[in-house]
C-alpha cells in the first residue's frame, strides 16, 4: 500500500520554517528560540535563515517626533522673551504718548489781556498785576450769599498769606463783576469795604466782561426782562494765576481758606526756588 503524500511537501515546509525563524530573528522576537527546523530540512533552507541578521540597537531605525522636548523648551522661551519685548516698548510708547499730552497740554487756556476799571474809577489792565500772584473770583454785588461767603474765604486766605514773611505782598486778590450793569465802580467799592483791604474791584462794559469771563472759562448768565432785582446765575470759582499772568490752578467751592493758603504758599515757594 502506498503512503499519502503531505499536503506540503518537504522543502516546501522547510522553506516557510526559514522564512518564519528569520523574521522572527530579526525582529528579535523570543519566539526564534523556539523554532526548530525540520528533522529533513535541506541545507539550502537551513541557510536561508542566516541571509539576515537581527539589527543591533544602533543600527534599528527610530522613530523621531517632529519636535523634541529641547526645541519646545527654545521655543517657549523664545515666545516669552518676544512678548515681553513688545509688551515692553508698548509701554515706553504709551508713556512717551502721556509725556507728550502733559506738556502739550498740561495747563489749560485760561487767561488773557483785559482793560477794565477798579473801584477807584481808574483803568487797570493785566500789566498792572505782572510781578504778582493773583487771586480771581467773578462775581457781583447783589449776590445774596455765594458770593459774600467766597469773599469771606478770599479774606482769610489773604490774611493767612500777609502774616507769613514768606509770602506777605506777593499776592493780590481781585474781585471781577459779571453784572456791569449795576456793578458801578462806586457800588463796588463800597462792597469790598467788607472784606479785605488789598482786594481790587473790576467792572467794565458788558463787551468787556464778555470777552474777558471767555477768556477765563468762566459761565454767567442772569434772565433777560426789565427787572432789575435779578440774580446772576455763575461759575463758583477762584483762579491762581502765576506773576507772568498764566494759569496755575484753581479752587472750588469746597476748598477751605486754610487749604488754599497752604497750596498758595506752596506754590510761591516752589516757584522762588527754581
Amino acid at each position: 500500500k502506498k503512503k499519502k503524500k503531505n499536503f506540503l511537501s518537504m522543502p516546501l515546509l522547510c522553506t516557510r520554517w526559514a522564512r518564519l525563524a528569520r523574521t522572527a530573528w530579526c525582529t528579535g522576537s523570543r519566539a526564534s528560540v523556539r523554532l526548530a527546523p525540520p528533522a529533513r530540512c535541506s541545507l539550502q533552507a537551513r541557510a536561508l535563515l542566516h541571509t539576515s541578521r537581527p539589527l543591533r540597537s544602533a543600527e534599528r531605525p527610530t522613530t523621531k517626533t517632529p519636535v523634541s522636548w529641547t526645541s519646545l523648551t527654545l521655543m517657549l522661551a523664545a515666545g516669552g522673551g518676544l512678548v515681553w519685548y513688545f509688551n515692553a516698548e508698548r509701554e515706553k510708547v504709551r508713556v512717551a504718548r502721556e509725556a507728550e499730552r502733559n506738556v502739550t497740554a498740561g495747563r489749560p487756556a485760561i487767561g488773557g489781556p483785559f482793560r477794565l476799571t477798579d473801584q477807584d474809577g481808574k483803568e487797570r489792565t493785566d500789566s498792572d498785576f505782572l510781578g504778582k500772584w493773583r487771586v480771581m473770583y467773578f462775581g457781583f454785588t447783589f449776590c445774596p450769599d455765594i458770593c459774600p461767603e467766597e469773599l469771606d474765604k478770599l479774606t482769610a486766605v489773604m490774611n493767612a498769606l500777609e502774616a507769613d514773611a514768606k509770602t506777605k505782598g506777593k499776592v493780590q486778590p481781585l474781585f471781577i463783576s459779571i453784572d456791569p450793569m449795576r456793578d458801578t465802580p462806586e457800588k463796588i467799592k463800597e462792597y469790598l469795604k467788607d472784606f479785605h483791604p488789598t482786594l481790587v474791584g473790576l467792572t467794565g462794559s458788558e463787551n468787556s466782561i464778555r470777552e474777558m469771563t471767555k477768556a477765563y472759562r468762566i459761565y454767567y448768565s442772569k434772565p433777560i426782562g426789565e427787572d432789575k432785582d435779578y440774580l446772576v446765575d455763575h461759575s463758583i470759582i477762584m483762579y491762581l494765576m502765576a506773576p507772568d499772568g498764566t494759569f496755575h490752578s484753581y479752587y472750588g467751592q469746597n476748598s477751605t481758606a486754610e487749604d488754599m493758603a497752604a497750596r498758595i504758599g506752596a506754590a510761591v515757594a516752589a516757584a522762588e526756588a527754581k
